[in-house]
């Protein structure tokens, strides 16, 4: 496995779908080649040239200015594009059968809702940390502290030291964990993100409705 890096970088497995969403663009001239020459750096036309390894680590700039591009030429700039392509990532992630412990926690106890959330933010937090090399992802839950409920909810995810994540990035982090949540709860889960300062998020849990008992 390839070492760490110490500048804020991103595992080449979670920039692979941007990077071949743009190539495919570019080959079916929905993005000028001349646009992709002006916005990439010359790293980034050649990460279209050659592929991505998915154990190698990239710039977030890189991936950040890659996003721009798809942004406006692929999403036409819609409001939820990066929460959807969140939302995709972890649509992958659940048929790969990373969450089976949910769903084990799911037959055993069919309304804890909140322990199945609780469960699968911290799966995704030890999945975070293999594809961030910035970021320190914290779940808060009622079990945890008392202090929880005066934030307004039974859960938060808090990721500190994140001034490295543009508002792009954050969304589509919120996508990510609202699809986690909803596939998981038992019922409908709202979720909102708050950066009270630049170098943290935080990532509130509200039930819609409360999941019927068994």
């Amino acid at each position: 496995m390839s070492a760490r890096v110490k500048r804020a970088s991103i595992k080449g497995v979670a920039i692979k779908s941007a990077v071949a969403d743009l190539h495919r663009l570019i080959e079916a001239d929905g993005v000028p080649a001349k646009v992709a020459f002006e916005l990439l750096t010359d790293f980034e036309r050649l990460i279209l040239k050659r592929g991505v390894d998915d154990e190698a680590w990239y710039p977030i700039g890189s991936y950040d200015r890659i996003n721009r591009v798809l942004f406006q030429y692929d999403g036409h700039e819609a409001p939820d594009y990066f929460q959807k392509r969140g939302r995709a990532v972890a649509d992958r992630v659940i048929a790969a059968g990373l969450f089976k412990q949910v769903d084990f926690v799911r037959r055993i106890e069919p309304s804890a809702a909140v322990e199945q959330v609780v469960l699968t933010l911290r799966l995704a937090g030890t999945l975070w940390m293999g594809m961030f090399n910035v970021g320190k992802w914290r779940v808060i839950s009622s079990a945890d502290t008392a202090a929880v409920a005066s934030l307004g909810g039974s859960i938060h995810v808090e990721i500190s030291e994140a001034e490295d994540f543009s508002d792009m990035a954050v969304q589509a982090i919120l996508g990510f964990i609202r699809r986690l949540a909803g596939e998981t709860a038992g019922a409908d889960v709202a979720v909102s993100v708050e950066r009270p300062t630049p170098s943290v998020l935080l990532f509130a849990f509200r039930w819609i409705d409360a999941p019927a008992a068994p």
